[in-house]
């Protein structure tokens, strides 16, 4: 059998494609609305690297670490309600939280959270890019090497215990995003935030910025009316000289 070289540089093609394929990231992209409730966890001594959702960046954080997530829409408002469920350890309690958002909802921030609500009272609210602070600093256990662009919720009447609840309003639909949480001089996240993933349970969802408004309500102009009005008188015309 000949060797064609057209076959050959087909498959060499396809097979570069595979790696890149491999390590898609869910990032950012829509969450079905079948998945709008749902929960990523560690389990009891997990350590770094865990497969289950949430990895730590101290010994505290390692373990009994979890945050649940439900998404509402009310066709009223048009607004997305985001309800948070998060638990940890007994101690540290958290002192802040960050979402990722997508870096549309710096300049458009009310469209983005509004009406934020947790246990212990909303204090700062901060947007931007959070740096990872290693071993120490104010997001302490993720690495320097990562930033993570999104909202601060710092916890008004400081650190507070779990279970914690967290909601907000939003324009927005739900996206697959990262979290951070810290407490005392450690720190827990998605494991997406450090390894892109394809499995959602490396992630949680939270706003996107790809808001669609609701289709305007189209009034038609005058000279369409007085159509539409001659059309009628037309009509009914046409049925009386039927009788």
């Amino acid at each position: 059998m000949r060797f064609n070289p057209r076959i050959g540089a087909l498959v060499t093609a396809t097979l570069a494609l595979l790696p890149s394929v491999a390590e898609a990231s869910l990032f950012g992209t829509a969450v079905p609305q079948a998945q709008w409730a749902g929960q990523t966890r560690s389990t009891p001594n997990l350590g770094f690297g865990g497969m289950t959702g949430i990895v730590d960046g101290n010994q505290d954080y390692s373990r009994n670490v979890s945050i649940g997530w439900t998404v509402t829409f009310d066709n009223l408002s048009s607004l997305y309600t985001y309800s948070y469920s998060i638990g940890l350890p007994s101690r540290p309690g958290l002192s802040h939280l960050i979402l990722s958002l997508s870096s549309d909802c710096a300049s458009q921030t009310s469209t983005c959270i509004a009406s934020q609500q947790i246990e212990g009272g909303v204090g700062a609210t901060t947007f931007g890019t959070f740096q990872g602070t290693g071993n120490g600093g104010s997001n302490p256990g993720l690495p320097t090497t990562v930033s993570l662009f999104g909202v601060k919720i710092d916890l008004g009447s400081g650190p507070q215990s779990p279970p914690l609840a967290f909601t907000f309003q939003s324009q927005r639909a739900p996206m697959w995003g990262h979290f951070y949480l810290k407490g005392g001089r450690v720190g827990a996240w998605n494991n997406g935030l450090v390894t892109p993933s394809n499995n959602v349970i490396d992630y949680i969802a939270t706003p996107d910025t790809r808001f669609v408004p609701p289709p305007p309500v189209v009034i038609p102009e005058p000279g369409t009316v007085v159509l539409m009005g001659s059309g009628l008188l037309g009509l009914l015309a046409a049925a009386r000289r039927r009788r």
